[in-house]
């Protein structure tokens, strides 16, 4: 077999698969998997050759296929990833079906969980969030306000000439097409203070198996 080089062969080379090498909750959990499953290089040679050999791809023209299979690794073994890039780097793991589950406590200490399975959006989980603290869109409003009255919001307000930009944030947050990087900063307007992520996944052979990221929420986190 000839050896692997590509990026997502590096990073399991690597002491602890890139965990500690990135802030990105997406990254963390992408790596997490691959760490609890034990993934080596020899395992990624057998899942890449699973994916290719999968029906939506097995009739797929060769060279499409391996640059298909290529822009996929390269962009899920950056440390920032998309919501779409991590969903098509679980694809690539041969993952069939997963659901994230959200832990979620905010600055009051009220709890609550909320998930979303595979082919539900981000929209739908921030939705669900809302709904499981007693948020409205009056009470959205005032938190958005709140957040723009904040001292290390300022330079941003600066930057606006004296304007606070909320309309470009609530606009991304209510958005259908909500991202990731939305979804966190959105999480912080509404107080939200650590959250745990747990990836439950149904594996190509039938196996099920659970991730689990926690995380302290800062500004800088996405």
């Amino acid at each position: 077999m000839r050896e692997l080089k590509n990026d997502l062969s590096k990073l399991v080379k690597t002491d602890d698969m890139g965990i500690s090498d990135t802030q990105n909750v997406l990254a963390k959990l992408y790596r997490q998997t691959m760490w609890d499953r034990d993934i080596t290089v020899l395992t990624l040679h057998k899942l890449f050759k699973l994916w290719e050999e999968d029906n939506a791809r097995a009739n797929m023209n060769k060279k499409r296929r391996s640059r298909i299979r290529s822009a996929s690794i390269r962009a899920v073994a950056q440390d920032h990833i998309t919501w779409r890039v991590f969903k098509s780097g679980l694809i690539l793991l041969c993952v069939r079906r997963f659901s994230l589950t959200l832990g979620i406590r905010n600055d009051k200490g009220v709890k609550c969980i909320v998930k979303i399975d595979h082919n539900e959006g981000l929209s739908v989980l921030f939705e669900r969030i809302l709904a499981a603290f007693n948020i409205n869109e009056y009470t959205f409003d005032q938190m958005l306000n709140a957040w723009w009255d904040r001292p290390d919001q300022q330079g941003l307000i600066e930057k606006h000439r004296g304007r606070k930009p909320k309309g470009n944030l609530k606009r991304g947050l209510v958005s259908e097409s909500l991202t990731w990087t939305f979804l966190m900063k959105g999480l912080l307007v509404i107080g939200i203070i650590d959250v745990t992520f747990q990836l439950d996944l149904v594996w190509w052979d039938g196996i099920n198996t659970s991730h689990v990221v926690h995380e302290v929420l800062k500004d800088n986190q996405q």
